[in-house]
């Protein structure tokens, strides 16, 4: 198995998701639209999706960066 490079394997983390996801916005008009990139990238990886859809990210990537805080 090849080995990941490190910017891909953090992906596999939520908040590196989440980090992925934030730098993407500035490519797109909606967050949406950034976060269904980052889900296509994950899937490419991954080779499938990391959340079911939108409003589950939206939901988890809230409760992430709450406890990430403290």
């Amino acid at each position: 198995m090849n080995k990941l490079e490190p910017h891909l394997a953090r992906l596999m983390e939520p908040i590196g998701f989440i980090e992925k996801f934030w730098e993407l916005c500035s490519e797109y008009r909606t967050q949406q639209a950034a976060y269904e990139s980052t889900e296509q990238l994950y899937m490419s990886v991954f080779g499938q999706r990391k959340y079911k859809n939108y409003e589950s990210f939206r939901v988890n990537r809230d409760r992430i960066l709450k406890n990430h805080k403290k």
